[in-house]
């Protein structure tokens, strides 16, 4: 997870044939953040906002 200035904020490991990873966004600041997944066949970015 990077802020809007590029800068990585938090970090998770995705469990091994999982649908879905947890991400605490307790611990951040109010803002917007992307998420992004990478793995050998793709690249996703997802935006979202801590209110």
């Amino acid at each position: 997870m990077y802020n809007l200035l590029g800068q990585r904020v938090a970090t998770a490991q995705p469990t091994t044939g999982g649908t879905a990873t947890p991400l605490s966004l307790g611990a951040l600041a109010r803002g917007s953040y992307l998420v992004v997944y990478t793995d050998a066949r793709l690249s996703l970015t997802a935006r979202c906002t801590r209110e």
